[in-house]
């Protein structure tokens, strides 16, 4: 196992040093950013609106942006003028109205007309600086006060879920907040929060009804940027440059040395129960880590270790290693790796190196009609402390996550576009290997009902059951694109090998959403399942508020 585990260490350092290598050599060329929202999600296939589609093609990689960091996380399978249908390349929980950001890169010439023409209020503050010519014909760096910058979210949802036995029936509300302000009144003090409260109604007793309340924060931090190259954060807070450790609540503190970064942190992990604060589940580490941008992108790369405490007693003690590049033209690589360091064997403590988590995930385009992807992940399971998932839904979640997947996208002309996806997981304790396919093909802008339509198909087999899930999904934009409809329905068939148990499942779905401009979005959701001589509707519903 060792020894095993050392080659596959070896490896992957080798392909760190060609990509570091290769950055180095690679000139670089200017940028654009252009930032969309996330307007619709539907299984590995996301919906992102930008004002214009302007300069963005069908194979870029679209990315979110962290504290000024770019994460690749999409791809783009088609576009229309202000739309893109994207396919995930990355394990990201996305939302509606999550920014996405694509990266448009323009020829020299291009950006001297822009430059020319362009006005100094345009400009973007925190990522130019301003030069004029000095009467001895040098060049002097002018630096701008930082300006705040506020954003945020404020949500209202219910979900509601309805069976034919009312006793059952069960209704949910989420109020969410989010909030981003940089740079506050032009201090160097910033702040983040994503909060969420949830309120249960339970069955009504003889005193009336029931209703349980819980708090989720998920983010909740304040940054203070010491100089123009160091800053520390302090609350709770998820480090995109060491993902993989989780939110930590605490102190952490990063400088930046040009290309090179490095930081510490110090604090306690959210209870894994309900992920509230637990301060006996201290942890504390380091990382330092490389960034630079490229011709074709950028490449970064992260390595820290970190000790996990419970009740003060070594929990665990592991490295933990991230790497991000697009320095190959056409070429995509997202890697990430842990190496326990720490045991407990017979109630005695021994230093040992055994890798406990690998995840590589890579996308080629080859031309604009045709990219294949592929991946291979052994990372825990994740544990979700809400899902909005049927149950058709998460077990083939369940089934494809882990293990081998490859997927090719190929559109022989404009409007059409085919997806097959596969994945096999062999484990030691399983009997019988995990295979599923999918496949898709999606025809853009139907002609006379002007729609997108989808048909689809999944085949699975575990080791404990054999499905098939087949579906048809038609879309389409009303009002200038304000105002989108979906109408899908999939058939799911389940044969349960060991028990011999048959679930055939009818599944209706409507969706209709509404977002008269950039501030306001309101969403209605319906699901109907039908099986045998039960029927399951769930309701949802959602206003939210941009500022």
């Amino acid at each position: 196992m060792i020894r095993t585990d050392l080659i596959t260490i070896k490896f992957f350092f080798l392909i760190y040093l060609i990509m570091g290598i290769n950055a180095f050599s690679v000139a670089q060329q200017p940028v654009n950013l252009k930032v969309g929202n996330v307007s619709y999600i539907t299984g590995d296939n996301i919906y992102v609106k930008f004002n214009s589609t302007e300069g963005v093609e069908t194979g870029d990689t679209l990315f979110i942006q962290k504290n000024e960091e770019l994460i690749p996380v999409l791809t783009v399978l088609q576009k229309s003028s202000i739309s893109c249908l994207c396919n995930k390349i990355a394990d990201t929980d996305f939302k509606i109205s999550n920014k996405i950001t694509a990266i448009i890169t323009k020829k020299s010439d291009e950006i001297r007309t822009e430059m020319e023409h362009r006005e100094s209020a345009d400009r973007e503050i925190h990522e130019e600086v301003l030069t004029s010519p000095e009467e001895n014909g040098k060049i002097k760096d002018i630096k701008l006060k930082s300006e705040q910058k506020i954003s945020g979210m404020l949500s209202l949802s219910s979900y509601s879920t309805f069976v034919n036995l009312p006793s059952e029936n069960n209704n949910r509300q989420r109020y969410t907040f989010s909030l981003d302000a940089s740079d506050i009144s032009g201090s160097n003090f910033s702040f983040e929060t994503y909060t969420l409260l949830k309120q249960k109604f339970n069955k009504t007793n003889s005193e009336g009804a029931v209703f349980d309340y819980s708090l989720k924060i998920y983010n909740l931090a304040l940054k203070y940027q010491l100089t123009e190259s160091s800053s520390i954060w302090a609350g709770r807070k998820i480090n995109p440059n060491i993902a993989n450790v989780g939110a930590i609540d605490g102190i952490q503190y990063q400088h930046n040395f040009r290309t090179i970064f490095a930081g510490v942190a110090v604090g306690s992990r959210p209870d894994y129960r309900n992920y509230g604060y637990n301060f006996d589940l201290l942890e504390y580490g380091g990382y330092l880590g490389f960034n630079k941008k490229t011709k074709n992108g950028f490449i970064k790369s992260s390595l820290g270790i970190f000790e996990h405490l419970n009740n003060f007693k070594t929990d665990r003690r592991f490295i933990y290693l991230q790497h991000t590049n697009s320095i190959i033209n056409n070429l995509s690589i997202f890697s990430s790796l842990e190496l326990d360091l720490y045991e407990l064997e017979n109630n005695k403590a021994r230093n040992k190196l055994s890798l406990t988590s690998f995840y590589l995930s890579s996308r080629y385009t080859f031309s604009r009609r045709l990219s294949l992807s592929a991946s291979y992940d052994n990372r825990k399971n994740v544990i979700y402390y809400e899902t909005f998932r049927n149950y058709a839904d998460e077990i083939m979640q369940r089934a494809s996550r882990q293990g081998f997947r490859i997927r090719i996208n190929y559109r022989p002309v404009n409007p059409v576009n085919f997806g097959l996806t596969a994945g096999h997981r062999t484990e030691n304790n399983e009997s019988k290997a995990t295979n599923t396919i999918t496949g898709t093909i999606t025809y853009s802008n139907v002609p006379v009902i002007l729609s997108n339509l989808s048909l689809s198909a999944n085949v699975m087999e575990t080791n404990y059951l054999d499905g098939t899930i087949y579906g048809i999904r038609l879309l389409k934009n009303f009002l200038r694109d304000k105002m989108q409809g979906v109408a899908q329905y999939r058939y799911v068939n389940f044969n349960y090998i060991k028990s011999d148990a048959l679930l055939q499942q009818n599944i209706i779905e409507v969706d209709l959403t509404y977002h008269p401009n950039k501030k306001w979005y309101f969403s209605i959701d319906c699901e109907e399942i039908l099986q045998d001589r039960e029927y399951y509707t769930r309701l949802y519903l959602n206003l939210r508020r941009n500022f």
